[in-house]
């Protein structure tokens, strides 16, 4: 995979934020070395407003706010979030599968990035994509984790959605590919 990043000691690498924070995305799933792959540092340092939805203990939503220091981290779960309260980091309940909910959440702001790891359920994730995409600012990312069955969907999806990419990742547990399915929205430049 080769690196989209510039040379900018003060950031640290994705999989070694995900690491310190004790996540999944790289213990797990190896999604680190993805993440850098598309995530530029000016990238990184622009964005102005992120969210995860399906964020469980919040360590995901935490990493995030690392990643990309100058932005607002919106997290949407299930379930209420006990995690670290502090500055930049929004917490809101609700199901993914709810549009209100969803549309609480993004309080009709534009998004530089959405991560959606919550159900792994197809209709589930089909269903946020389609409730969220429009939030989306032009030239940010939609990423969907651990999509269900979506390498058997591959060529669908790659069809369906115009300019969607699977960047295969390999997990270390099991040693399964786990693509992450990644959107990215074309248009002007980013405000």
């Amino acid at each position: 995979m080769t690196r989209a990043k510039t040379n900018d000691p003060a950031m640290r690498d994705c999989g070694v934020i995900f690491d310190y924070y004790d996540t999944d995305k790289n213990k797990f799933h190896s999604y680190g070395p993805a993440y850098d792959s598309i995530l530029t540092h000016e990238f990184r340092r622009s964005a102005r407003n992120v969210m995860e939805v399906g964020i469980a203990d919040g360590r995901g939503l935490l990493s995030w706010r690392e990643i990309f220091p100058g932005a607002m981290c919106v997290g949407l779960d299930k379930e209420p979030c006990n995690c670290e309260r502090g500055p930049r980091l929004e917490f809101h309940v609700g199901d993914q599968g709810d549009r209100g909910a969803c549309l609480r959440a993004v309080a009709d702001r534009q998004f530089d990035f959405i991560c959606e790891d919550a159900s792994h359920v197809l209709a589930n994730n089909l269903l946020t994509l389609f409730y969220l995409w429009p939030f989306i600012r032009p030239g940010g990312y939609y990423v969907i984790e651990e999509m269900q069955d979506v390498t058997q969907y591959r060529d669908n999806v790659e069809q369906l959605f115009y300019g969607a990419r699977l960047l295969d990742t390999v997990g270390p547990v099991g040693g399964g590919n786990e693509p992450l399915v990644i959107l990215h929205k074309s248009g002007g430049k980013r405000k």
